[in-house]
């Protein structure tokens, strides 16, 4: 059930009928996804970097993190253009940082 949700709001997003920052609630599970899909992590070290950013970055931060994982332009543009600089720079060090971070896992 909570995995059809996610999926609803993922996919709603996507086709800019879901804000983004709706994903929020979610957003462990989303990166887990994408990171183990994109990425090509192992599990524990997706898990390790969703737990992060839930716990290291706000709303925003994280729903940039997701747009770029994506590789979702039209949203990381809509983001960028609402979300500060100093939001932007703490996303990015966390894409940079958390991999390193999570890949002993």
């Amino acid at each position: 059930m909570k995995n059809s949700r996610i999926a609803v709001l993922v996919t709603g997003v996507m086709f800019g009928v879901v804000p983004a920052s709706l994903v929020h609630a979610g957003t462990g599970e989303i990166l887990q996804t994408e990171c183990k899909a994109r990425l090509g992590l192992p599990q524990s070290a997706c898990k390790c970097i969703g737990d992060k950013a839930e716990a290291d970055l706000n709303e925003k931060q994280q729903n940039l993190v997701i747009a770029v994982i994506k590789e979702d332009d039209a949203l990381m543009q809509k983001l960028q253009a609402e979300t500060s600089q100093e939001d932007m720079v703490k996303a990015g060090e966390f894409m940079t940082s958390a991999p390193a971070a999570c890949s002993g896992q």
